[in-house]
């Protein structure tokens, strides 16, 4: 028995004995360790809308972090609740948590649900709603889906589901596709008057997939190395996760079994793109073989544009961007380049499953847009071609 099989029985149980010690125990931890099983998921939500414990505010808590869209339902029905042991607070804070909740997970529905609080509910809640949905607009970089990191959780990877994604991203065209993470950060400029310096740090995620020993390493490490790992080979990094997963076999292949997501800063990236040559003769680029082959000499990084892939593998007609390092490249990535590592091969296996079932509508991919260089010579040198309308 798998422990996923013996957590559903152990959920069932407690719904069924209504052991209200055990929600205490092991609820806000079974979100967290189930946040995209929607079967899981819809069970613990039913534990929450129960009022045999008083938990309500942790799970809602914990249903605020996972921001999956299942739990959206019960947050609202929740929004409403008059739990006894609740009543003398008119605070709300249990209702305050829901509508937190609710903006944070930021799809449509959820906000359909906080206008129906603020029109329906008391007024003390429907002033909660309402100031989530006045700052609807300032806080969607925390909205959505993500997986968080671990060892570093400021780094995290928003989420979406792939069919969304079809309706925002290019169909055709040579452009670099990824995900762009913004952070910001505030130093105090001046002490005597508490004026803060705002800086906004961004950051592109590149991917790569090894065997579990050079896996291991550099999560542990947050660099490459150990005795698996050669600087002197060509080790190619792609902002794209579909095409990651098209070469990876979705974690399946050997030597490929185990996928991390890389946050670079988005400079260093640029200055990676600054120093590729393509990696094979291009006419539109180089004026002669002559001179590609001197700057094949001269460099360390190669870039290639492939086909991009959908899920299921199929070529698009779009092209995809992968860049070959080694030599001294490499070991720059590797030991000045790199913010975070993160394994995410689980999540892989789990969108792997939907996609076997065919449950498509429910696959989730990393959120992806065409990523601006804003550099004139380095979209000329790497062959950028916009996306063509039909």
């Amino acid at each position: 028995m798998t422990k996923r099989e013996s957590d559903l029985i152990e959920i069932k149980r407690i719904i069924s004995e209504r052991d209200a010690d055990a929600v205490e125990e092991s609820g806000y931890i079974l979100i967290d360790t189930y946040p995209r099983d929607n079967e899981i998921l819809t069970l613990l939500c039913k534990i929450f809308e129960s009022d045999w414990h008083t938990r309500h505010e942790d799970l809602a808590l914990s249903f605020q972090y996972i921001k999956n869209p299942i739990t959206a339902k019960s947050l609202y029905n929740v929004a409403f609740s008059s739990f006894e042991y609740c009543n003398w607070d008119d605070n709300y804070p249990l209702q305050r948590k829901c509508t937190w909740a609710l903006a944070d997970i930021g799809t449509d529905q959820a906000k359909t649900y906080l206008k129906e609080i603020a029109e329906k509910a008391n007024k003390t809640i429907s002033r909660f709603a309402k100031k989530r949905l006045d700052n609807w607009e300032n806080e969607q970089l925390r909205k959505g889906q993500m997986i968080r990191g671990k060892s570093k959780r400021e780094f995290h990877l928003p989420l979406e589901k792939y069919i969304n994604s079809q309706n925002v991203l290019p169909s055709n065209g040579q452009q670099i596709i990824g995900n762009e993470l913004i952070r910001k950060s505030f130093n105090v400029k001046n002490y005597q008057t508490g004026e803060l310096e705002e800086k906004t740090h961004r950051y592109i995620v590149v991917y790569q997939a090894y065997k579990p020993s050079i896996a291991e390493y550099a999560v542990e490490n947050q660099k490459f190395g150990g005795k698996d790992f050669s600087f002197s080979r060509m080790s190619w990094i792609k902002p794209n996760f579909l095409w990651m997963m098209y070469r990876s076999g979705w974690a399946g292949k050997e030597n490929q079994e185990r996928i991390l997501a890389i946050w670079i800063k988005k400079d260093d990236f640029l200055r990676i793109l600054q120093e590729s040559v393509f990696s094979s003769f291009n006419k539109e680029i180089y004026s002669t073989e002559e001179n590609w082959r001197k700057e094949l000499g001269l460099k360390n990084v190669r870039l290639q544009w492939d086909p991009d892939h959908d899920y299921k593998g199929n070529k698009l007609d779009r092209r995809a961007v992968q860049l070959g390092l080694k030599g001294v490249d490499l070991e720059n990535f590797s030991n000045n380049q790199i913010a975070c590592i993160e394994d995410i091969t689980d999540f892989v296996k789990e969108q792997k499953i939907l996609i076997d079932s065919g449950n498509i509508e429910n696959l989730l991919i990393p959120k992806e847009r065409v990523i601006s260089i804003m550099d004139s010579q380095i979209e000329k040198q790497i062959g950028i071609k916009p996306h063509n309308k039909v």
